[in-house]
């Protein structure tokens, strides 16, 4: 009899370590798994070029935390929204960043008290405009020369703002003010070209300044049913191979996220 209890004893010890062990093997795994499905490293500044990127009367917080998810570092998101046609989205946006307001003539400009969300600016106005009338409030109230117009119900991709900057950079001759892209209504302007323009419009119009053109999509319409994405990663492991999340082409690791 001591004989058998002393086995179960050991048995029953060797399982609790056996379960930790399991345990801490899974918690490493899930830590590594998250490290590898991370994308490439945030893209650098591109010549010292700054992008605002405006946004009227987006659809929900979600829009906004879309366009802070930028992995340009110097950019900056200008939100403008009635504030009483959208007071819960106002709310959302002051309890989420801690906002605090500041008053400017014909508008409230929030920002928040942490640096850390220092990149969003708020702009909201009582007035009854539209929706060009609020792209070029934001513009009024953005930091950067460029100024990239940003539908409401769409959703970029972290890379874009980026794309966008070297396209810009590349440019040996400077002066560029258009870059339109193959998304409808997703385009930028320098200061100058809004200046000129008079404001924001719902399409960018002819003009003689210079134009660059990017056909590749930077962007998703929040619209749209069943897509997945190709990204190209940076690291990876095993796992993801057996689960099959990775492929590799060539010396490249692509990964199809459903997004």
């Amino acid at each position: 009899m001591m004989v058998l209890a002393v086995i179960a004893v050991l048995f029953i010890v060797a399982s609790v370590v056996l379960v930790h062990k399991l345990l801490s093997m899974w918690q490493e795994f899930a830590q590594v798994r998250l490290l590898s499905l991370s994308t490439a490293a945030d893209s650098d500044v591109v010549g010292g070029v700054g992008i605002s990127l405006l946004v009227a009367s987006p659809a929900s917080l979600s829009a906004v935390v879309n366009l802070l998810d930028s992995r340009y570092p110097l950019s900056e998101v200008v939100v403008a929204l009635n504030c009483e046609k959208q007071p819960n989205l106002l709310q959302q946006l002051k309890l989420r960043y801690a906002l605090v307001a500041c008053s400017v003539e014909g508008c409230t400009v929030y920002r928040s008290r942490e640096r850390i969300y220092r990149r969003l600016v708020v702009v909201t106005t009582r007035e009854k405009v539209d929706s060009a009338a609020l792209y070029n409030l934001a513009a009024h109230n953005a930091l950067f020369d460029y100024l990239l117009r940003v539908p409401a119900d769409y959703q970029l991709f972290t890379f874009a703002v980026g794309r966008i900057a070297e396209v810009l950079a590349s440019e040996l001759s400077g002066g560029v003010d258009v870059v339109t892209t193959e998304q409808i209504g997703l385009y930028l302007l320098s200061r100058r070209e809004w200046l000129s323009r008079g404001g924001f419009g719902d399409e960018p119009q002819q003009s003689n300044s210079k134009i660059v053109h990017i056909s590749e999509p930077l962007c998703l319409n929040n619209s749209d049913k069943d897509y997945s994405l190709l990204v190209e990663r940076s690291r990876y492991n095993f796992c993801d191979f057996l689960a099959l999340k990775i492929m590799r082409y060539g010396n490249k690791l692509l990964s199809l996220i459903k997004t």
